[in-house]
């Protein structure tokens, strides 16, 4: 329980902690700012938290007894994304998450594990690493993969056992350089056509614009079947025709929205000029619903709910 907070004046917004080796950070913490400066006080923080009538935790949470006593003074909002590796880590947290006067989850799949122990809502994140949606299949270019090195051992596993009919683009952290030189250090078998780059924002969306088509593999792990949409919104808001996997909670999100994935072994419907055409059409859509500024205005319209509550003393 959060005790009642009187609420005068312009809100006050704490947001962090700013850890900019998270993509968690990169994607939703510093953009979320920006989008909430011009209706809230918004002060990033690192350590110490400044004075502040809603804080807003993305990834990391402090200790119980920090929480308490940010309690008696704030509003606490805290964005769980790819923290718990577990379900049984979430419920060993149990104390922690009862002190948060609201949990923002990004999977559809995560709710349900989140909301007996706050009220709990689920927002997209916004269209971030995206180009203007292409009107035109492209017949030529490579198959694109982003993600995280961690991300890569379904990839890998699934194209050691399948065929593209083109060379691979893998978009990742490299640290050591040899890498980018020899895919098999990465574990792809010997011979394939994989071309690894260096992630950067700039080389992401040059990759857009080049690519042919986008290729997701999730794995079976807690993380990985309770992934965030936003990568392959990205794809699909570029209008770059992407393949997933049907069990993952991408697919499953985007069929809830009325958009069918591609199998990425069926490749005469996902390189088919019907399947582009779909994916430019639901792309323009996507690109406008998930901007910035309307995820933003999901956020104050969330954050408005959680004061207002706070400050008439309801419990959370």
């Amino acid at each position: 329980m959060v005790k009642s907070v009187q609420i005068s004046g312009p809100y006050r917004l704490a947001l962090g902690p700013e850890l900019p080796e998270f993509g968690s950070w990169n994607w939703l913490g510093a953009d979320l700012a920006r989008g909430l400066a011009n209706d809230f006080s918004v002060e990033i923080f690192k350590d110490d938290l400044p004075e502040s009538d809603v804080v807003v935790f993305i990834k990391f949470l402090p200790p119980v007894a920090d929480l308490l006593e940010i309690g008696r003074r704030s509003a606490i909002v805290y964005c769980p994304v790819d923290f718990y590796g577990l379900a049984s880590d979430i419920d060993a947290d149990a104390a922690r998450l009862m002190l948060c006067s609201r949990i923002v989850v990004h999977s559809h799949r995560l709710f349900r594990y989140f909301c007996s122990y706050a009220p709990t809502t689920y927002i997209d994140h916004h269209a971030k690493y995206v180009i203007p949606t292409r009107a035109e299949p492209q017949a030529s270019g490579s198959f694109l993969w982003v993600g995280v090195r961690s991300n890569l051992g379904p990839l890998v596993s699934w194209m050691n056992e399948h065929e593209l009919p083109g060379e691979l683009s893998v978009l990742t952290n490299v640290e050591d350089t040899a890498d980018l030189h020899d895919p098999t250090r990465l574990g792809f078998r010997t011979g394939m056509h994989v071309k690894v780059t260096r992630w950067s924002p700039d080389a992401h969306r040059d990759s857009l614009r080049q690519c042919r088509a986008a290729l997701d593999i999730k794995g079976d792990d807690f993380r990985a079947r309770h992934k965030p949409p936003a990568k392959a919104l990205d794809f699909l808001a570029s209008g770059i025709p992407l393949a997933m996997n049907a069990d993952s909670s991408s697919t499953e999100h985007l069929r809830e929205l009325g958009f069918d994935i591609a199998e990425p072994t069926n490749l005469k419907h996902w390189l088919s000029r019907e399947y582009a055409d779909d994916t430019v059409q639901f792309g323009r859509a996507v690109s406008d619903l998930l901007s910035l500024p309307r995820i933003s205005a999901r956020w104050r319209w969330m954050l408005h709910e959680v004061l207002t509550a706070v400050g008439s003393g309801a419990e959370t």
